[in-house]
């Protein structure tokens, strides 16, 4: 007999997969997140069962819409073999499948980000908590910020920098020289993308969409433009943003990209 403490992790995870399927407003990662399922659960005797983590997180890479109406029932654990719970993650990477075949033939995979590194990538949290710091108190703990490292040919400037707060560079905001702002003329367009709590609105506030949009006017029509972007955002990328970058990547192929982030989590301004 498994323990009860299986069915109830299992159950758990389940209930993610069934709550996303019906609202789709909390990222199917943020769920599974709660319900803490890389783990590996051990029951009574010689049964061990591993929760599924590679699938769920392959299923969080490619899942952007709401899952189809399948529910996945609970697993009632206790007194059953450890085979039903292999049949139950049989059925999650079955959806898995099935939803990547719909994101190939209708929607883009995600453009791969990555949480910062706080060694190697020490100059950046450095250099965020120094411009930070220098803006007044209303944007200083604030918002998200974004920092682009840029090595392009053609493009003189290096440090690009913006806020999702601040829009408009005629308002001389202090601090804001070097920052990139909302274009006048956008050559990538922002979409509606719900944030975290799953409020849904036009993304042309958001500090990638700024930077990679001042990036291509600098550049212009040039498809041989090469180089490198080490874009960083305190948040990890929303689903327009993440539109943007790929559209990016597609006018510009021979600019390498590397996008990471901070985890949702501001950078302390230096003071």
């Amino acid at each position: 007999m498994v323990s009860g403490a299986v069915s109830g992790i299992v159950s758990e995870a389940f209930d993610a997969f069934n709550d996303f399927r019906d609202d789709g407003k909390q990222s199917l990662g943020e769920r599974i997140a709660t319900v803490g399922i890389n783990t590996v659960i051990t029951g009574v005797g010689d049964v061990a069962i591993t929760a599924g983590s590679k699938v769920l997180a392959s299923t969080m890479r490619f899942v952007r819409g709401k899952l189809p109406d399948i529910k996945v029932e609970k697993v009632e654990v206790v007194g059953k073999a450890s085979e039903e719970i292999e049949v139950k993650l049989k059925e999650v990477e079955e959806l898995r499948i099935e939803v990547t075949g719909k994101a190939s033939q209708g929607q883009t995979e995600r453009y791969p980000t990555k949480l910062i590194d706080p060694i190697e990538d020490k100059y950046i949290i450095d250099q965020v908590a120094e411009v930070r710091g220098g803006l007044s108190n209303r944007y200083k703990e604030d918002g998200n910020f974004a920092y682009a490292e840029v090595n392009i040919t053609g493009v003189d400037k290096t440090d690009f920098y913006a806020h999702s707060g601040i829009h408009d560079a005629s308002k001389n905001i202090p601090g804001t020289g070097e920052f990139s702002f909302k274009p006048d003329q956008q050559i990538f367009k922002a979409t509606e993308a719900p944030d975290k709590v799953g409020n849904i609105y036009l993304r042309d506030g958001d500090t990638e969409y700024k930077i990679l949009n001042d990036l291509a006017k600098r550049i212009g029509d040039n498809p041989n433009a090469t180089g490198k972007i080490k874009l960083f955002s305190e948040k990890d990328t929303c689903g327009s943003c993440n539109i943007i970058i790929q559209q990016f990547n597609e006018k510009y192929p021979n600019i390498k990209i590397e996008v990471i982030h901070n985890g949702d989590v501001p950078i302390l301004p230096k003071t």
